[in-house]
């Protein structure tokens, strides 16, 4: 088993994180992506968007994943897998940890979450974090509705629990089928998943 161990420190804004990615990971994750798109990791078509080929679907939800693995301190798996990623993309303390990529809120595919825990990241974006100290940065890393995918930097937005998603989620289609959906105000901020793994 392959672990990806580089660390960036994290920047905590208000109630969100902000982690960058390091250009030395974008590019391991960027083969990865080839990778698990090439031998269909997970068993499905990650392009859920149009403007994403499969390859820049499976990368952008790397990115999310790389993220959320810094901040909690985890090792990332790296390794090639046939039968699939088994649902979730972290474990932590025996507590399986889905990451879910979007510039809105958390959604969810048909028939609900495969994890313990569900994480909401974003590109960092001016609809991310909406505030004059990071505009110029906000600029300078386009979010993922642009062609362009070599934005470095990832808004840790909060995350919530599988039984408390399918207790209050709200079924939405944005085009491509139903999909279940939690707007991110409901969501629980970062820092208190430390807090509630050491009840």
């Amino acid at each position: 088993m392959k672990a990806l161990k580089q660390r960036k420190p994290v920047k905590m804004y208000g109630d969100r994180v902000l982690v960058t990615v390091p250009k030395m990971t974008m590019r391991t994750l960027h083969k990865l992506a080839s990778q698990r798109s090439s031998t269909k990791f997970d068993g499905t078509n990650k392009q859920v968007d149009q403007a994403l080929s499969n390859v820049e679907a499976h990368y952008v939800g790397l990115k999310g994943e790389w993220a959320v693995a810094s901040y909690l301190h985890l090792d990332m798996d790296t390794s090639m897998s046939y039968s699939g990623d088994d649902g979730y993309d972290l474990e932590m303390r025996g507590v399986t940890i889905d990451v879910k990529m979007s510039v809105q809120d958390l959604k969810v595919n048909k028939p609900g979450p495969t994890a313990d825990i569900l994480f909401l990241v974003q590109p960092l974006s001016p609809f991310t974090i909406p505030d004059p100290r990071y505009k110029d940065l906000c600029e300078r890393d386009p979010y993922v509705g642009k062609a362009d995918l070599s934005w470095r930097n990832v808004v840790i937005v909060g995350w919530i629990t599988s039984v408390e998603f399918m207790n209050e989620y709200e079924l939405m289609n944005f085009g491509y089928g139903e999909r279940l959906v939690m707007q991110q105000h409901k969501l629980h901020r970062p820092s208190l998943l430390f807090v509630n793994l050491h009840k």
